[in-house]
């Protein structure tokens, strides 16, 4: 239980994170926590009812967002960002 709150969270803040950087692609703080969260969320099993293929998919697309923001064209941040967004935005 523990586990998947700490997920959720992570979850909660990495749609947080994606929805600053879609909009905000230069954003220090969201890169930050956006790195916090997908750190936990690439290494956390889903949580209880969650859908494991869909859990897999949005660690992928903060891992790519993550790589994009050293170095990528910010326009490339804000689309992986608002992907990221998408893909979360009915499981916070």
């Amino acid at each position: 239980v523990e586990s998947d709150e700490a997920a959720m969270e992570a979850l909660s803040a990495l749609y947080g994170a994606a929805d600053r950087l879609a909009r905000h692609p230069d954003s220090s703080p969201a890169a930050a926590e956006l790195e916090a969260a997908t750190t936990t969320v690439t290494a956390s099993a889903p949580p209880w009812g969650f859908d494991a293929r869909l859990w897999v998919r949005i660690g992928d697309a903060a891992t790519r967002l993550r790589d994009l923001l050293d170095g990528g064209m910010l326009g490339d941040v804000m689309l992986a960002a608002e992907e990221i967004r998408d893909l979360v935005r009915d499981h916070v």
